[in-house]
């Protein structure tokens, strides 16, 4: 089952450690790995564009970024929702969280006013940003905002 779960894990994820149907919870560099943003832009307080040449294929699948903070009494809420949400979703998107005080340069960079913040992104080889929703969502919002967004990038 382990085994099975690495193969998938490696297909489904850029880095290797996102696992459909769970919420990871990132580092820095694993998220920007899995959304191919180039460490020097971020250090320069941008987020990588993606380039003209890339058209418009969507290799990977979407990612669902949940930027949150441990003290943040409505994101411990959402929590288990996204877990939920997660589950159901399963190999259709890569479901992630960030602690946006141990990473405040990348809460920073993704201009996070409130907390939790949801944001989802394309597929792209360069990630980006399709809609975003501040504020605790239940399972049901959070499949609706995959769901919209999903429809919108096809």
């Amino acid at each position: 089952a382990m085994e099975q779960r690495f193969v998938q894990s490696k297909n489904f994820s850029r880095s290797g450690s996102i696992i459909p149907g769970e919420v990871t919870d990132v580092t820095e560099s694993v998220l920007l790995e899995e959304m191919g943003w180039l460490e020097s832009d971020v250090q320069n307080g941008v987020a990588t564009k993606p380039a003209a040449a890339d058209g418009n294929e969507l290799p990977h699948s979407p990612i669902l970024l949940d930027v949150y903070a441990t003290w943040c009494g409505p994101c411990k809420m959402v929590a288990p929702q996204l877990e939920a949400a997660a589950a159901e979703l399963g190999p259709l998107c890569r479901v992630m969280k960030i602690d946006s005080d141990k990473y405040q340069r990348l809460a920073s960079v993704l201009r996070i006013g409130g907390l939790p913040t949801l944001v989802y992104f394309d597929g792209g080889n360069v990630s980006k940003e399709v809609k975003r929703v501040e504020g605790a969502l239940m399972k049901d919002g959070i499949l609706d905002l995959v769901n919209e967004c999903g429809s919108m990038a096809s």
